[in-house]
């Protein structure tokens, strides 16, 4: 009899069994919603943990980074031996800050930096709040070293107004437009920064001339801002500052930061180290601990496509594919929950600084994969070497 050359061939020995199989594998991985929900939370949660914790250990130093490392300063000039923005009692002389100055072909302003008792608005009993901030007096309006960013209000424009950090401000209970004491004087508080919370206190920017006669330094400064403007080369800048200042010593803008960075983290970035990287642990056990509950409860059914002739190959490829599934969107709702927090934070509660990065999600991510994938795989591969209707039974 002629067929027909529509006819589809008949499938090959052996396929329905294999696309029951595939059936049953994916019904199986898929057939407890609860726990599949209860794993992608604890993901979730444990993402978050690792997300803040690297934020937290990265924000240590970046606010004084981002204000030592403003692109508007080549090199930073003080007193030998004072080579951070942090620690810096000697101060430059006169003399010294003019041999500076008449180097041409720069652009040279004193910068004055020392803490000053503030005063803000009362609290609740009345009593007026008070702080030690790290005060940095520059030329105002536009010298150099000012306010790396202001967030709310504006810049300084004349000796008797400052600018504060966010962090400061919320703590002293003050807003932009109110009057403030810094050392005893009557100010007003014009700008609030962000990117200038050093944690261990805040930077409070003002006129230098002003800062200058409130400490007794008149003439003197921490250090001179140089902005070299000819297109020479800084470090040749340096050397020739070097030479013709005496005991003066300049510092190029990302060897300063380095320093500044390393003193204010010297003897807190081990210690949050060993909290960051005991926590990412102990998230990661976590997510190993729930991916190999998961896969505990789907024992019959492994063992039942092992009998059925399923290869462990393919058991396996099934679960990883099923468990990187939900270890990434774990990691993704966890990076979600991590910028709504640091926008939560930013907004209501300026005074905790979160440095997040877009790496620190895919470090979470590679993470937990790893340990998920070796807690799913370790039951099949075990289950693999039994027989599969002891599994099944068990």
């Amino acid at each position: 009899m002629h067929q027909s050359s529509d006819a589809q061939p008949p499938p090959p020995p052996g396929a329905g069994a294999r696309r029951s199989r595939r059936h049953l594998l994916h019904r199986g991985l898929r057939s407890r919603p609860g726990r599949a929900a209860l794993t992608l939370s604890g993901v979730a949660a444990s993402a978050l943990l690792v997300l803040v914790l690297l934020a937290a250990y990265r924000g240590l130093g970046a606010s004084v980074a981002s204000y030592t490392g403003q692109p508007d300063i080549d090199l930073w000039v003080g007193p030998q031996g004072v080579d951070n923005l942090i620690r810096s009692s000697a101060m430059l002389l006169p003399e010294q800050i003019s041999d500076v100055q008449e180097i041409e072909g720069l652009r040279a302003e004193p910068l004055v930096r020392g803490f000053v008792p503030v005063e803000g608005a009362p609290d609740e009993d009345g009593k007026p709040r008070s702080m030690l901030l790290l005060a940095i007096g520059y030329r105002i309006p536009d010298g150099l070293g000012g306010p790396p960013q202001v967030a709310e209000g504006q810049r300084p424009a004349g000796p008797q107004e400052v600018a504060l950090d966010r962090a400061a401000a919320y703590r002293l209970g003050l807003k932009v437009g109110d009057e403030m004491k810094v050392g005893g004087q009557t100010v007003k508080l014009v700008g609030l920064t962000r990117e200038t919370n050093l944690l261990s206190t805040q930077l409070l920017f003002c006129d230098v001339a002003a800062l200058q006669q409130a400490m007794g330094l008149e003439g003197r400064a921490s250090f001179v801002a140089v902005r070299v403007e000819d297109g020479r080369d800084p470090k040749e800048v340096a050397r020739q500052i070097e030479e013709e200042t005496p005991g003066g010593a300049a510092w190029e803008r990302q060897v300063f930061v380095e320093n500044s960075v390393r003193e204010i983290t010297t003897g807190i970035v081990p210690l949050l180290f060993l909290i960051a990287g005991l926590g990412a642990a102990m998230a990661a056990v976590l997510v190993a601990l729930l991916v190999n509950g998961l896969i505990e409860e789907r024992r019959p059914e492994i063992g039942v496509l092992l009998a059925m002739g399923t290869s462990a190959f393919a058991v396996g490829g099934a679960v990883l594919c099923h468990i990187l599934t939900l270890v990434i969107i774990g990691a993704l709702t966890g990076t979600a929950l991590a910028l709504g927090l640091d926008a939560a934070l930013d907004r209501w509660v300026p005074t905790i600084e979160l440095a997040s990065a877009p790496s620190d999600c895919l470090v979470a991510a590679l993470l937990f994969s790893v340990s998920g994938t070796l807690a799913a795989l370790f039951p099949v591969a075990m289950l693999s070497r039994i027989d599969p209707l002891e599994a099944f039974r068990s």
